[in-house]
C-alpha cells in the first residue's frame, strides 16, 4: 500500500496484529477477522481492492470475496495475488511452516515476529479453481499473470472487475 500514489485514500483490513504492524508504517489500517467479521466499509465505497498473498490465509473465501464485492464500486477491480496449489514448492513451504518448533523459527526469522494462527496458509487454490470462484461471486476476470516468488511462475495474479 506504501506504492499506492499519496494522494489515493489508502485503508487496510486484516489481522489484529498485522493491522497494528500497518498502523506503525502509517497506513491507516483496520484489525478484523476476515473469515467471518464483515468489512467496516460502506458498500460501493471503493475503486480497487488488493488481496496480495491473502486469500491463501482465509478458509472461508467466500464471506471474504462477498464482502469485497459490496464495498467495491460497479467496475472496480480486485487484484488478487496468490500462491498456486499446483506448485509442489508451496506443500513442502506449508508443511515446514506448519511443522512444530520448527515452523514458529522459520516464520520468525523470516518476520521478526512469532506466528499467529491467521498467518498460516488455510486453503490454497489452483488457478482454475480460483477464477471460478471469483466469477460465482459476480466479478469477470480481465487479467491473468504469474509470477516468481520461490520458482518461476509459481504465483498467480488475477485482476478482475465488479459487475
Amino acid at each position: 500500500m506504501l506504492l499506492l500514489p499519496p494522494a489515493w485514500r489508502r485503508v487496510g483490513a486484516d489481522s489484529p496484529i498485522n493491522a497494528e504492524l500497518a498502523k506503525k508504517r502509517g497506513i491507516d489500517s483496520v484489525g478484523l477477522d476476515l473469515e467471518k467479521e464483515s468489512l467496516p466499509f460502506e458498500d460501493k465505497m471503493f475503486d480497487l481492492v488488493t488481496l496480495l498473498e491473502v486469500i491463501e490465509h482465509i478458509r472461508n473465501k467466500k464471506h471474504l470475496l462477498s464482502e469485497i464485492h459490496r464495498v467495491l464500486k460497479v467496475n472496480g477491480h480486485l487484484v488478487v495475488t496468490t500462491p498456486d496449489a499446483r506448485i509442489p514448492v508451496w506443500w513442502l513451504r506449508d508443511r515446514i511452516l506448519g511443522a512444530p518448533g520448527i515452523g514458529r523459527l522459520v516464520f520468525k526469522l523470516r518476520t521478526g515476529r512469532p506466528p499467529d494462527p491467521l498467518d498460516s496458509h488455510k486453503g490454497c487454490l489452483r488457478e482454475n479453481a480460483l477464477i471460478d470462484l471469483i466469477r460465482s461471486l459476480g466479478f469477470v476476470i480481465v487479467g491473468r499473470q504469474r509470477f516468481k516468488i520461490f520458482q518461476p511462475n509459481d504465483d498467480i495474479v488475477l485482476v478482475s472487475r465488479k459487475h
